[in-house]
């Protein structure tokens, strides 16, 4: 059975792709079987081929909506955790892994924006 990825993350990952990244970095950066990122793909019109002005325009709201809606949580986070007594319920891990991920996936998102795939380093190419 497919195992079911949330519309956020799908989002990440078409961003990365439209950007340059290839499928195989985007597999490894982001933990998704590599056929699953050609389905994405494909569903998004996105494919090898280049990308309609209109989709890529689509495709560039989500990501923004996605980037915001990061931003704003990391920034919750932060303002709840100056709440000590709040936030000894909580194990330090819990909260860090929590306030961590979402700050990585903000910023790689950041860099995948500003970065074009040729400067990018981990960028390869992918035959698929």
């Amino acid at each position: 059975m497919a195992k079911a990825f949330s519309d956020e993350r799908k989002a990440s990952v078409l961003a990365a792709i439209a950007q340059g990244m290839s499928v195989h970095a985007a597999s490894r950066e982001f933990a998704v079987s590599r056929a699953a990122i050609m389905r994405w793909r494909e569903a998004s019109g996105l494919g090898t081929h280049q990308v309609a002005p209109q989709k890529r325009e689509e495709i560039g709201e989500l990501v923004t909506d996605l980037l915001r809606a990061i931003l704003i949580t990391v920034r919750i986070q932060a303002e709840a955790y100056r709440d000590t007594a709040w936030l000894k319920k909580y194990s330090p891990s819990d909260a860090g892994v929590n306030t961590g991920i979402l700050s990585d996936k903000a910023i790689r998102i950041l860099e995948a924006l500003e970065c074009p795939a040729e400067k990018r380093p981990d960028t390869e190419t992918d035959a698929s």
